[in-house]
Parts: structure tokens; C-alpha cells; sequence
């Protein structure tokens, strides 16, 4: 084994990155950077796999959480982070550490059960910027079981899944076939696939294109199709 793959084997184990072998690869567009899994409390742990990127002219974060907010994710959670760097080309600008505890949708039974994105910016407070994407922000999902107060047998697992939820749930109103938005399934390559049953992910982010946000919210403008 040569240097750099002891290396890396070492990185992960001092990270305990048991559910991949890639939770650490920086993605690179020329512009921005960023780790393709978000990380836990501490900042040593890759959690969640970057599912689904949101992209619009006039995109922010607090947009895309009014958007998600309005096909029933109205519950927030517990913060992760995910570390980036918004910069022009160059690679001027500084890293940091966005955290976000998401958004869940109704809960389900008497324990709970979940499905759970979370939304990662730049320390703009806004969104992160490239000449290609314009405005855009990256987002984990998964799925977490018996999550309420008290209850045994708790599981966060279905990446993958997690986000399917969020897609069929679009596609139920009239974002695309009204609104202007869409959707575009498995187009961005993130070098994150699992093939555990339980945390699957086929490495490549939905990216999903928003329109500018309605003058009262999103609520006020979907509907079932």
C-alpha cells in the first residue's frame, strides 16, 4: 500500500467513516468547493450524503425552506455541517463550517417516523455563487425511525429515498407544469454511493431548478396536480 493510501485509510478511521469510503472528497467546480457529506456536531464524522442540489437566479436558503416548508416539511431538527468554501475562480475564498438542522415533514405514529432534509449555504447567510450555477445550495436527506421522545429502536437511514420523498412530493403539485421549475434526476455527480441496503445512494445529486420565490410565499401558489 502506497503513502496516500495509508494515508487515507487512516483518515478514516480516525473519522469512524463506516457507512462509505469517499465521505471526505472536496468537489471542485472550478469555483466552489465542498466535502460531499455533511458531518456531525463535533466535526469529525460524515453523516449524510448530499442528495439534492437546489439552483435559481434568485434562489436563497430561506426561499428553498419556504418551498419545502409548503409540501409538508414544517418540523426543524438537530444541526449538522457541512464545510465549504464559496469563491470566485482562484480559489480565494475562505472555508467554513454551515451548519442546519433541516426540515421534517408531518410526523407519523407514536414514535415517529420522518423524512429530513438539511440545507447547507455560504456564510453569506444566503446562498453559495458560481457563474454556472448562479445561486445554489446543497442538501442531505435522510430518513429517521422511532425519532420521538423515548422511544427505542431509533434508525436514520434512506439517503437515497429521502430524497425521492422530496421529488414525488414536487411533482404531486404544479412546480414544473405551472410554476417554471424543475427537475432533473441523478444529473450531478458527487462521488458519494453507498450500496449498504440501509444507507443506498447512487453517488448523484437531483438538482432541482427553483423560480423566483411568490410574492407571499410558496404556499400561496402550489397546488396538487
Amino acid at each position: 500500500m502506497g503513502a496516500s493510501a495509508r494515508l487515507r485509510v487512516l483518515f478514516l478511521a480516525v473519522l469512524g467513516a463506516v457507512i462509505c469510503t469517499s465521505c471526505y472528497i472536496y468537489i471542485d467546480d472550478g469555483e466552489d468547493r465542498y466535502r460531499n457529506y455533511d458531518y456531525d456536531r463535533n466535526l469529525r464524522r460524515p453523516d449524510w450524503p448530499i442528495t439534492v442540489v437546489f439552483v435559481g437566479p434568485n434562489l436563497t436558503e430561506a426561499s428553498v425552506n419556504d418551498l419545502i416548508h409548503a409540501i409538508g416539511y414544517p418540523w426543524s431538527s438537530g444541526e449538522l455541517h457541512l464545510f465549504l468554501r464559496d469563491s470566485p475562480t482562484g480559489g480565494s475564498g475562505q472555508f467554513h463550517w454551515d451548519g442546519d438542522g433541516g426540515r421534517k415533514n408531518e410526523y407519523i405514529g407514536p414514535c415517529g417516523d420522518f423524512w429530513h432534509m438539511r440545507i447547507y449555504k455560504d456564510n453569506s447567510g444566503v446562498a453559495l455563487y458560481n457563474n454556472a450555477r448562479k445561486n445554489y445550495v446543497l442538501a442531505t436527506t435522510h430518513r429517521d425511525l422511532n425519532d420521538g421522545g423515548g422511544c427505542s429502536g431509533k434508525k436514520h437511514y434512506l439517503p437515497e429515498g429521502a430524497a425521492n420523498h422530496i421529488i414525488n412530493k414536487l411533482a404531486e403539485t404544479n412546480f414544473v407544469t405551472t410554476l417554471g421549475g424543475s427537475i432533473c434526476r441523478d444529473c450531478y455527480e458527487l462521488t458519494n454511493s453507498n450500496d449498504t441496503s440501509d444507507k443506498y445512494n447512487d453517488g448523484r445529486a437531483d438538482v432541482i431548478y427553483v423560480p423566483k420565490q411568490p410574492q407571499y410565499g410558496w404556499d400561496s401558489v402550489l397546488a396538487a396536480w
